[in-house]
């Protein structure tokens, strides 16, 4: 499973699989508060994808209570796993966190 960064930096006390993180990786951005007029959520891996959440006139995430699991982005069918194949909505897949996602740009 993934690792959520400690608010300091780092991965706080518990380290990750050194195996794994070389290989597998995601991070996200979202707004700092919850509500209307402020960005999306996005979502980067290791092969360069870069997703966006979409919303359909709600917003999904906002600042630090509201944050995106590891898995967000990430297939429906494996949750808790960061080998998942990524929820593109188009091509008819649902987030663990119950949202599709687009690429960015599409």
């Amino acid at each position: 499973p993934g690792l959520f960064e400690a608010p300091d930096g780092g991965s706080g006390y518990v380290m990750p699989d050194p195996s794994h993180a070389e290989i597998f990786w995601g991070a996200y951005a979202w707004p700092a508060e919850q509500g209307p007029g402020g960005l999306g959520t996005f979502f980067m891996n290791q092969e360069g994808y870069v997703m966006e959440v979409e919303e359909s006139g709600q917003k999904s995430y906002g600042g630090l209570h509201k944050a995106p699991a590891f898995d967000a982005a990430y297939d429906n069918k494996k949750p808790n796993s960061m080998k998942a194949h990524l929820a593109i909505g188009s091509m008819g897949r649902v987030g663990n966190d119950g949202f599709r996602w687009s690429p960015v740009g599409s």
